[in-house]
Formats: structure tokens, sequence, C-alpha cells
């Protein structure tokens, strides 16, 4: 549709009209801190055997390069490590995504069609765990009118969790290996799942007007074969305002998810193991299209970990008591009398989230865009018994957008708030016989990111979190 730029009010506008291909094909690299290198192929049949019917074959790859890239300059920081300087490697391994799906529109209506598709995936959630899975799912999808959608989705799949026994005792609370075992044994997680879609803004990638709501509900139990059991609730909308030359664009996204009663006995796991929630289906917060004055996953429930070496010889051993074998073995150790920069911080996941965000973009060229934000956010819900500690934070931030052929390329900076807070501690110890086993420290330790930063401009600069993307947030 072209509509002339002429000052009189009747106006001769041109509708084109051609027809679309019976074959595309898509290819795309990427690059980022989180995910490393990326590719992604997608192959899309039109009108395939007529009826209009459509095949869409997608595969995707990430964490390229991993092992040359991590811990060079600003790659890395996603990766967890292990207790001490150890990588877990498995984290640095490639990740991938294969699937197929086939729409089907329905005969007596063009409003609704059918949908079927097959996948298989190995995925990173960044910081957390890796998730290997296989399924089948199906659909019916209604147009309810025009840029309104909803969906009714069946996923059925074979899913397992990798990771080391550290995120089964932290992330579960559960330590026993022969439970962890179970945990990392190959399950069913097969939701029943409600979705609404509304979507009406002037451009996908850096919309200047109108809205663009989602809404998801989602149910897994015995009548859905499925061993993670839980309820799930999901929203965000954006809106979006033009001011003059520049948009005010807002945003708002909570979620809520709870286990189910028999979750853990479906999942081998014994004794007093309530609130077991698939690490997917947790909330997280922080990072490029979140709360921005933090890291990938690191606004919400915590814990830290640390290498015993440095709590039996701290760095300031001269004005310290070190910890013995002994202290750290029965978990009577002070993590205090080490620096707060020794320490790892790992993400949990929550099972509430809520967040807003404020961000005013404005044109400084013909290709270039400013942009000033602040970003609040609130995840809480844990498996340690500990104290609440800082889970909520508001991050204010600045960035800078270039308009390229692939969409805009952002540069964001949020703004780390100064706090400290007190976070469970785990370390670990060798055994007689040479095994590892963890052990969480009785005392908390006081976290402060910013501790031992040199003069007034390391201050500034440790409290900086830099954001590389493509396309807007949100």
């Amino acid at each position: 549709v072209l509509v002339p730029e002429v000052r009189d009010s009747a106006k001769t506008v041109t509708v084109s009209v051609r027809e679309a291909p019976f074959r595309s094909t898509r290819v795309g690299l990427g690059l980022n801190t989180t995910e490393f290198g990326q590719a992604e192929f997608r192959y899309t049949l039109y009108n395939w055997f007529g009826g209009a019917r459509r095949v869409d074959i997608r595969a995707a790859t990430g964490n390229l390069f991993a092992r040359q890239l991590y811990g060079k300059s600003i790659f890395g920081n996603s990766v967890p490590l292990g207790i001490g300087d150890n990588v877990d490697t498995r984290f640095l391994s490639p990740t991938w995504e294969i699937g197929a799906t086939l729409a089907q529109p329905l005969v007596l209506d063009a409003r609704a069609s059918l949908g079927f598709g097959v996948s298989t995936h190995r995925r990173s959630i960044p910081g957390i765990v890796i998730d290997r899975g296989d399924g089948a799912n199906g659909s019916l999808t209604w147009r309810f009118m025009n840029h309104v959608l909803g969906s009714l989705t069946y996923q059925f799949e074979e899913n397992r969790v990798e990771a080391g026994d550290l995120y089964f005792c932290i992330d579960f609370g559960v330590c026993g290996l022969n439970t962890i075992g179970a945990l990392r044994g190959t399950h069913r997680l097969s939701p029943l799942a409600l979705s609404m879609r509304a979507e009406r803004t002037d451009d996908p990638l850096a919309p200047t007007r109108g809205y663009n709501v989602r809404f998801e509900l989602e149910h897994a139990s015995t009548f859905t074969a499925s061993d993670f059991r839980y309820n799930r609730l999901n929203g965000e909308a954006s809106i979006y305002v033009p001011q003059r030359r520049a948009v005010l664009a807002i945003h708002v996204h909570a979620g809520w998810v709870q286990s189910l009663q028999g979750s853990a006995s479906a999942l081998g796991v014994v004794g007093d193991s309530g609130g077991i929630v698939h690490p997917r289906m947790r909330f997280y917060a922080g990072g490029a299209q979140s709360v921005r004055g933090f890291g990938e996953n690191q606004l919400g429930p915590r814990v830290l970990t640390i290498d015993p070496a440095r709590l039996l010889h701290p760095t300031d051993s001269a004005s310290v008591v070190a910890c013995t074998i002994a202290s750290i073995t029965n978990g009577t150790c002070d993590p205090n009398i080490a620096r707060s920069s020794e320490f790892v911080p790992l993400p949990l996941g929550g099972n509430t989230l809520i967040e807003a965000s404020v961000e005013y973009r404005m044109p400084i060229s013909k290709n270039m865009k400013a942009a000033v934000f602040v970003d609040a956010g609130s995840v809480l819900g844990q498996r340690l018994n500990v104290p609440s500690g800082s889970r909520s934070a508001i991050t204010p931030g600045f960035g800078i957008r270039y308009n390229s052929p692939i969409g805009p390329v952002r540069v964001d900076l949020g703004i780390r708030p100064a706090v400290s807070e007190e976070l469970a501690v785990v370390t670990q110890i060798m055994n007689s016989d040479g095994t590892l086993h963890l052990v969480q420290l009785k005392t908390l330790k006081r976290y402060n990111p910013l501790e031992g930063a040199g003069g007034f401009l390391s201050q500034i600069t440790n409290r900086l979190q830099l954001h590389l993307a493509i396309g807007e947030a949100w």
C-alpha cells in the first residue's frame, strides 16, 4: 500500500498485489556475548499439495566458537563456573534445534487452522542449565479479528536436564546422589497451553506506535501425561506512543508458576522435595531484554560459590582467621573472611516475576537514535531457607541504536544499584575416597559486587552493565 506525500487531503492510494513465491529460504548469522556465534536456516513451502497448506522447516545452532571466545574480553559472563575456577564445559558445547511444522487451514472456517509439529533440541538457559528434549505438538489457532489470535496447544516432550551436582543441590534443594540421578533422567514435560496474542504496531523491529499484548496459561499434570506438574501464568504488554519525532515505549511483564502435588514422586524424588519446577518454566530477570542494570538472569534469588582454597588461605590472611577443613566440613566456616570478588553468584530463578520499563527513543541523525530508560523488576521464590535478600531493583540507563539493513543494532548501558545483600554460600570438600561433596555454610556472606573497587572512576565503571543486541528490547 503506497500513500503519496502530498498536502491535498484527497490522495490517490496505490495498492499492489502479487503472488508470493511457493518456496522461501532464509539463512541468518549472529554473534552476542551470551550465546556466542549462532546460525539459523529456515525453509518454507507454501500451498503444499494445495489448500493453502504450509510447511516450515527450521534448523538453528548456537554456542559456536564458545571454547575459543569464553573468557576473552566481554565474552563468557553467562557461563556458570563450577566451584573453583573450572568451567563446566557442557555449557561451551554447541546448542541446536531442529523442527518442522505443518499448518492446515480448516475448510469450514477460514479463521481457524490446525498445526502439527515435531522437534528436537539441545538448548542452554544462560547461566542455569542445558535443556535437552524431543517432542511433538498439536495446536488449534483461531483468528478472532485482525491482529488478534488465540491458540490451544498440547506439547508432548521427553526432556532431560544436563547440569552438575551443584545445580540440583542449590536449585532444587536436593543433594543426595540417588535423588540427583533421578532428576538427571529423562522425564515427560507435557503441558496444555492456552495463549492469546494481539499485535498492532507499525513496524515489527522498531515500532513507533501501537501495542503488543501476549498472555499464556499452562497446565501440566497426570491429565496431560506430564512428570513435571505445574500451573503457570505469563503475560506481557508493550505500548508505543509517538512524541513528535520521538517515541515513548512502555513495557510490563508478569508471571507466576506453582508446582503441583505429585510432581516429586513422578520424577523419582523421595522426601520433602516440594516446589520442583522445570528450569525452563521458572522466571528469570536481568539482561538485554529485561532489567538492563544486571547481567543475564542475575536479578533475583542467587547463591554464591567459592573455591575452598580461598577460605583456607584468604587474601587478607593477616587480618582474618582462616577457615579449616573441619570448619568447612561442618559448615561453621565464616565466608566473610573472603572478598566479594572471590565469589561466583549463580541465579536460581523464581516462581513470581514482575517487571516494568519505560524508554524514550529519540532520533539524533538519519540512521542513529538515542534512548534513555528506567527498568524495574522483582523475582521471588527459591529453594534455600535463607533471608530474602535483595531480589528487586530499579536500574536507569541509556543507549544508542543504529538502523542497519537487518534491524536496529542496539548498545545499552544499564546502571547497577550499589547494594549489598546477604546470600547463602556453597563450597565443596574432598572425601577420603577422593570424591567431592557439597557443603552449604551456615553463615551468610555479605556480598557487595563493588567491594574493593578503587577510586571514584572505578566505582562508576563497575556499576555499568553493557548489552549488545540486534532489535529493540521489546
